[in-house]
Parts: structure tokens; sequence; C-alpha cells
């Protein structure tokens, strides 16, 4: 009996795996290959006792499935909200060298974000030769335009 009951808790297992695995990727692009994916798996699952092949290594128990899955959407959220941040750091700054080059000036810029769920630019560090006229026109330009208050602003010559 043990032998039966092993059977079917490896395919509930993989089943569940299937399920949770589809329903993680279920609004991207490849859903449709993790169904078919997911569909091989299963069909290994009931049919390897009876083809004579060997399913390797243990099952898990289901809640360490579960607990994978959770740990894989922690992940992906992780990697989602850096891209976000590295995206909103890398506009901000674009925005100031532009405006910067519209004044002729060369500068390098280093944008300090929050660390709220969505970020935004809270401290900016500007390094270079800049005109008097330069400077209160770009730093004018990022308290109205980026919300950066002139507190916040460190002007390196």
């Amino acid at each position: 009996m043990d032998g039966i009951a092993r059977y079917i808790m490896q395919i509930v297992s993989t089943g569940i795996l299937c399920y949770i695995c589809q329903q993680i990727a279920n609004t991207t692009k490849s859903a449709a290959m993790i169904r078919f994916m997911g569909a091989l798996a299963l069909l290994y699952a009931i049919l390897a006792p009876i083809i004579g092949g060997e399913i390797t290594g243990q099952m898990l128990p289901v809640e360490e499935y579960f607990t994978m899955a959770e740990d894989i959407a922690q992940q992906g959220q992780e990697a989602a909200e850096e891209a976000i941040s590295a995206s909103i750091k890398q506009q901000a700054e674009a925005y100031i060298l532009d405006k910067a080059a519209q004044l002729g000036t060369d500068l390098e810029v280093r944008v300090e974000l929050s660390l709220d769920s969505l970020p935004k630019p809270i401290a900016v560090q500007i390094k270079g030769n800049v005109s008097p006229y330069a400077k209160y026109t770009l730093s004018t330009m990022i308290v109205r335009d980026l919300d950066i208050a002139k507190e916040h602003q460190k002007w390196i010559d």
C-alpha cells in the first residue's frame, strides 16, 4: 500500500506544482509554454512507474512547494522593484543632464531615491564647473520639476 500512496502523492504533488507555476506565470508571454511543460511533467509522473522509469530524487512535502513558490514570487517582486528604481534614477539623472546641456554645461549627476514602495528622487549630487546663472537655473528646475529641495542639492566644483 505504501507504494500506491507514494505514487498518488507524486501525481498530486506534481499537479499542485504545475498549478502554482501556471498561476504565477499566467500573465506572462510564456504561459502557454509553462502549461505545456506542466502537462509533460504530469504525464511523466503518471506514466513513469507504468513504463518502468524511475522518478529520481525525493518528493518534497507539499508545504515546501508552496514555500518555494512564495520565494520565487517574492524574488520576482524584488527584481521588479529594483528595475523600477533603476529606471526612475536613470530618468532623473538624464533629465538633469539634458537641462544642463541646454545651458551649455557639462556635469556629473548622481540622484538618490527614497526607499518607498514607489521610489522618488530625494537628493542629488552635481559635480562640475557651473556658472552662477546655470546653477540657479538648474537648481530652480530641480526643485520645480523633480521636487528635490535646495537643501538636498549638493553642488561640487
